[in-house]
């Protein structure tokens, strides 16, 4: 599944990652997953790529992808975009 700046997975030991791309944009899926959506994540860690705003890997067991999928699945598009281009102006269309 993905959403602008938002996508997921499993990994090869079985469990599901969510990666968000900007702070901003992770601060909001992060609330939105486990505040709204009861999703508690194991653990995240933090990535930088060379042209990408930071992006976060939340890992939750594996059998909560279909929930994580379905919750982010209820995202606006249009409304990631809003606040991704908060800390990232420079990339508005």
């Amino acid at each position: 599944m993905t959403k602008p700046y938002i996508r997921s997975g499993m990994d090869e030991e079985g469990r599901a990652w969510v990666e968000v791309e900007d702070t901003e944009l992770y601060e909001f899926v992060e609330d939105f997953l486990t505040e709204d959506h009861d999703l508690d994540y194991l653990w995240v860690g933090t990535h930088d790529e060379p042209g990408r705003a930071t992006c976060y890997t939340m890992v939750f067991e594996g059998d909560l992808l279909p929930r994580i999928r379905t919750a982010l699945a209820l995202i606006d598009a249009e409304r990631i975009h809003e606040i991704y281009l908060i800390n990232n102006p420079d990339r508005a269309e």
